[in-house]
């Protein structure tokens, strides 16, 4: 009987453990805080006034965390996917490197109407 009220302790610690890690919206909340100071204060990307909107996240395995932040530009909301990697009190976040190609495409919209407005200041 010992031995089972042991295995029983233990299994509930083990539990206890796995279950005290950071959720899901925990993760959401500190990554939305994160992209947003990035947003604010990178030199490349504060010209863009990009607004992370909203997060989800879902647990993978450990302390690792897969999902979609939408980020509000002058063009509309884009889905980025994020993975995470959070610990009791840090969480640091990861985009592919093509996350954030739409801003390529909205720098060269802004261009060409620069341009065509120069040409249209030219005409007249």
């Amino acid at each position: 009987m010992k031995k089972l009220i042991k295995y029983v302790l233990l299994l509930s610690l083990c539990f206890l453990i796995t279950a005290c890690g950071p959720s899901s919206d925990d993760v959401a909340k500190k990554v939305l805080a994160s992209m947003q100071e990035k947003f604010d204060t990178d030199a490349n990307l504060k010209q863009f006034h990009l607004v992370a909107k909203s997060a989800q996240f879902v647990k993978q395995q450990g302390n690792q965390f897969k999902g979609i932040v939408k980020v509000e530009s002058k063009d509309g909301i884009h889905d980025i996917s994020v993975t995470a990697t959070a610990d009791g009190n840090n969480v640091i976040w990861e985009a592919p490197a093509d996350a954030f190609s739409f801003l390529t495409i909205e720098q060269l919209n802004q261009s060409l109407q620069q341009l065509q407005n120069l040409f249209q200041g030219m005409i007249k």
